[in-house]
């Protein structure tokens, strides 16, 4: 027998999904504003504050993906590790791209970069998720590549890059969680 509305269970819209997009938001913010105005303290030291904050919105992640799900957990493992990859794999590029020349052409457009890194981990997470996020996934990642588009051929956004990257990687994430 169904529920009458006014009694049957409400999910609440703060689900640990929505929290987590919501950590990263926080994540990409501090990490960016961070980026943006700490560039003289150093690559290693800026690299080290992204790994404490990658640690931090991973770990979550991986508290609340519901790995065991039988029928989700399989997609939410590829998920994970994809993300995993991009995170940690990114902060190694990063850093090497300072102190390994073939790398050094990347230097000037680590914002950009990081647009594209985050755009493939949308990509790759709209591929392994059927659900109906597919879609709102394939906006964001269009949203990150043409930002990281942005920076690199309009001159202006050179300089506040960081910034830049780190409100429209915010907003993807906030796109997500106005649709999980």
């Amino acid at each position: 027998m169904n529920q009458p509305l006014d009694t049957a269970p409400v999910e609440s819209f703060w689900n640990p999904i929505r929290r987590m997009f919501a950590l990263w938001v926080v994540v990409l913010l501090i990490g960016f504003y961070g980026t943006q105005y700490g560039q003289d303290k150093g690559p290693t030291t800026t690299n080290v504050i992204w790994l404490v904050l990658g640690l931090l919105g991973v770990g979550y992640m991986k508290k609340v993906m519901p790995f065991s799900d039988p029928v989700y957990g399989p997609p939410n493992k590829k998920i994970f590790w994809a993300w995993f990859a991009i995170v940690f794999g990114g902060i190694a590029l990063t850093q090497a791209s300072f102190y390994y020349q073939p790398l050094t052409m990347f230097v000037p457009y680590l914002g950009a970069l990081w647009l594209f890194l985050m755009a493939l981990g949308h990509a790759i997470t709209g591929l392994v998720d059927k659900k109906s996020l597919a879609n709102v996934y394939a906006a964001t990642t269009v949203l990150q590549v043409l930002a990281g588009l942005f920076i690199i051929f309009v001159p202006m956004l050179m300089g506040p890059q960081f910034l830049f990257a780190g409100v429209v990687s915010a907003l993807a994430m906030v796109l997500l969680i106005a649709f999980a």
